[in-house]
């Protein structure tokens, strides 16, 4: 009898094409990654610089007028992320990575967070809830309704595409893929919109003196810089983490395409689909995660053309408007009322205050070639609770006493700023004394008056005259 063949052992060459997939993978994704590193480290390390440099200098009176909060503390803040990217930079210029400690699961995570999918999707839910209240932020600040929605848009595309990539099988997705997306996004909104929105016109501002003199552009920059500036403790966390996490991604992403230099690492010249597919888990919670993420972009997306483009229409008058998540009626930001093309006397103007068809959220009055012999009735500022400016130019008034009808109507505390140019006064207006507690700009200029009185000194303590 003829000794009994053997039969061939069978050898699994999957996990060898899986290897080969996810380095060649990684071997792919290296060059984009490192370019994104390098400007994503660079522009935020000259942003954040600029950022130092503008508090540092910021004087007193900036401060109030801006409602700036903690800016001592924001300096060292500020400074931090300067050098945080400076550090990646280096890091990056390096080419040998290192473990993100923020990531590790050996530091301060518990046992719900010890996998590396579960800190991921904890990282983004907290993520999408700091850049939804910086959506909503943006809207009550904003005065441009495109790069109000242009920052909306964005945070829906976070919620709407990064959690489909965490249901994924491919670890590589999950480790580069994710970190990718929520590092490219988080650099777009904690960083990029940011210097379009305020840097640039800043430093228009700054080298054309003709816009120094604007009020219109003046009330654009105040709004951006009182949004860009930290103004609460909420507005500090969230904008601190948004950073962090983008941060944070970046460096996760770097080390996660780095790959130990080896002979038999594929060409990248083959057909990577024959290694890598895109398969999913059929996890519940994970499928649900996405889900509802995804439901709340859509939200997200929905509340912001609606707040932007479907709501009651201003007056001619209105030059700017809000779009703010919470209201959805008339929210005029600036008006100017010019008497002479509205062909009006003026010797009143309470018809062009009507909170009803310019909505409580005024933050400038403008008001041009307008009689006002006697000023204007006080009862007009009450609905505006956060009036910054009141610029009264060209008009015949003689004098501004308190109203005996509403003698305990004043000015709204959040008044700022108070300007009266070329009128007939000889006199101090009355309703100057008290002044509001956070006015800070006073000019009265082009008229006829002579001296102050020294009461008007002690009222006017803290302004800049």
């Amino acid at each position: 009898m003829p000794p009994p063949v053997r039969a061939p052992e069978k050898t699994l060459a999957v996990p060898q094409a899986v290897s080969d997939g996810t380095t060649e993978l990684k071997l792919l994704l290296q060059r984009p990654v490192r370019l994104l590193a390098l400007s994503k480290h660079l522009v935020s390390s000259i942003y954040y610089l600029i950022m130092t440099y503008l508090y540092v200098t910021l004087s007193a009176t900036s401060k109030r007028a801006l409602q700036a909060y903690a800016p001592t503390a924001m300096v060292a803040v500020m400074g931090s992320f300067a050098l945080l990217h400076v550090y990646g930079l280096f890091r990056t210029c390096r080419g040998a990575p290192t473990k993100t400690w923020f990531w590790s699961k050996h530091t301060f995570w518990p046992a719900l967070c010890a996998s590396s999918s579960s800190r991921l999707m904890f990282f983004h839910f907290v993520d999408v809830l700091c850049q939804s209240y910086q959506a909503y932020h943006v809207s009550e600040y904003l005065v441009d309704r495109t790069s109000a929605f242009s920052f909306a848009f964005f945070v829906s595309l976070n919620c709407l595409i990064t959690p489909w990539f965490l249901v994924s099988k491919h670890k590589v997705v999950q480790e580069s893929v994710v970190p990718l997306v929520q590092s490219l996004l988080g650099f777009i909104l904690s960083t990029l919109f940011q210097a379009f929105v305020f840097i640039a016109p800043a430093l228009y501002f700054s080298l054309s003196v003709a816009h120094q003199y604007d009020d219109q552009f003046n009330a654009r920059i105040m709004l951006v810089s009182r949004y860009m500036l930290v103004s609460s403790p909420l507005d500090l966390v969230t904008k601190v983490f948004i950073q962090l996490s983008s941060y944070a991604a970046l460096r996760k992403l770097v080390e996660s395409i780095h790959v130990v230099p080896h002979v038999g690492h594929p060409k990248l010249g083959t057909n990577m689909s024959k290694h890598f597919q895109l398969e999913f888990y059929t996890n519940r919670s994970r499928l649900v995660y996405a889900v509802c993420v995804s439901c709340w972009g859509l939200g997200i997306l929905g509340l912001s053309i609606t707040a932007n483009w479907n709501r009651s229409t201003c007056p001619t008058t209105c030059v700017y408007e809000f779009y703010p998540w919470s209201s959805f009626t008339r929210e005029c930001a600036y008006v100017e009322i010019n008497c002479a093309k509205q062909n009006t006397p003026g010797d009143t103007i309470n018809s062009f205050l009507e909170p009803s068809q310019l909505g409580l959220r005024l933050f400038c009055i403008d008001i041009r070639r307008c009689a006002l012999r006697n000023g204007i009735s006080m009862a007009n500022f009450v609905p505006f609770q956060h009036l910054y400016g009141l610029y009264i130019s060209f008009s015949n008034m003689t004098q501004w006493t308190h109203d005996p009808t509403a003698s305990a109507a004043r000015f709204p505390e959040s008044l700022t700023a108070f300007r009266i140019s070329y009128s007939d006064l000889a006199v101090i207006p009355a309703v100057l004394a008290p002044a509001p507690p956070n006015l800070v700009y006073l000019l009265i200029e082009g008229t006829e008056i002579s001296a102050i009185p020294n009461e008007y000194f002690q009222a006017w303590a803290k302004v800049s005259i």
